[in-house]
């Protein structure tokens, strides 16, 4: 999903929206959708619930879809410094393994030396 495109999309449906006739929209009858006082459309059934559903549904479905793209940044944010903090950690244990190896070399070193002069 291209993020910024659905962003947009969400925006500009919003503005539409704000553009509206104000809502709810009514089906009156069979036929006609009416946005307040104003007939908008004259449709069979299914497509006039959807019309008229679509004052509300819309700006209702672009507003959850940014709130859904805001935390899907919020937790891409937190998954990238876990990722460092996991990353600074891993380098640590690497480091503390190079310095335990080390540490037993110099043990082995010391103990074969006490044990020639034993």
């Amino acid at each position: 999903m291209d993020v910024n495109a659905a962003r947009e999309r969400a925006e500009e449906a919003l503005k539409r929206a704000d553009k509206a006739s104000p809502g709810p929209w009514e089906i009156s009858g069979n036929c006609d959708v009416y946005a307040g006082e104003y007939r908008i459309a004259c449709c069979d059934e299914g497509d006039n619930e959807f019309i008229a559903s679509a004052r509300t549904d819309v700006p209702k479905l672009a507003q959850d879809l940014l709130e859904a793209l805001e935390e899907t940044e919020r937790l891409t944010d937190c998954l990238k410094r876990a990722n460092q903090q996991a990353e600074h950690y891993e380098r640590e244990w690497y480091l503390r393994g190079d310095e335990i190896e080390r540490l037993e070399t110099l043990n082995m070193e010391l103990s074969a030396k006490l044990a020639g002069h034993g």
